[in-house]
């Protein structure tokens, strides 16, 4: 019986090295596919304003998740994500930097386990300037895998505005145009 092991164990060895199948190769680094949900984000319009923690007044708010799902079977941590919004017209707001020290105190974690997802949810108050909430969202992070390999990943989602308001001849929509990481993570507490 032991022979007949032995015996099969030499047949399959020598099929694979001529010209059988052979097993693909182990990856060598992580595969990141980085989205946002929902997608497209419905605008809110603040009425009566935000209110962020400076006292500052805005009259938008937009509320996202940003997904990194990894597919390769190789983990690795989330280093950062910047988030850049863009006006209707073209203008670039200031950019939300969220490091790895943010990432893990409102995630638990910045870590993708292999063939895993993480997932940040955040929110911001902004202003364009106009009363028209629409924007497009840039998003661009870096991942390091657990083999020392670094990637970058994108994605961008469009901020739509839900219905445009009524005719309203108030200048409370008119505010600045600008956001401020800052006081983003303020959404739901400041709210008044």
């Amino acid at each position: 019986m032991l022979l007949r092991i032995a015996a099969l164990g030499s047949i399959l060895v020598g099929a694979v090295s001529c010209g059988g199948t052979a097993l693909p190769a182990a990856p060598t680094q992580a595969s990141i596919t980085v989205s946002v949900s929902p997608n497209p984000v419905t605008a809110g319009r603040c009425n009566p304003l935000c209110v962020a923690a400076s006292g500052k007044l805005f009259p938008f708010e937009a509320a996202m998740s940003v997904s990194v799902q990894e597919s390769a079977r190789i983990g690795g941590n989330v280093d950062f994500i910047n988030v850049t919004p863009v006006t209707a017209d073209g203008t670039e707001l200031p950019m939300l930097g969220y490091g790895s020290d943010v990432l893990v105190q409102r995630s638990t974690t910045n870590h993708v386990n292999p063939s895993g997802v993480f997932t940040f949810y955040f929110a911001f108050f902004y202003a364009t300037g106009a009363d028209n909430p629409v924007l497009v969202v840039n998003i661009n992070l870096q991942f390091t895998d657990d083999k020392g390999n670094v990637l970058t990943g994108t994605a961008s989602v469009n901020v739509a505005d839900p219905k445009p308001p009524a005719s309203d001849s108030s200048s409370s929509l008119r505010a600045p145009v600008g956001i401020l990481a800052a006081e983003e993570a303020h959404l739901v507490e400041s709210r008044k």
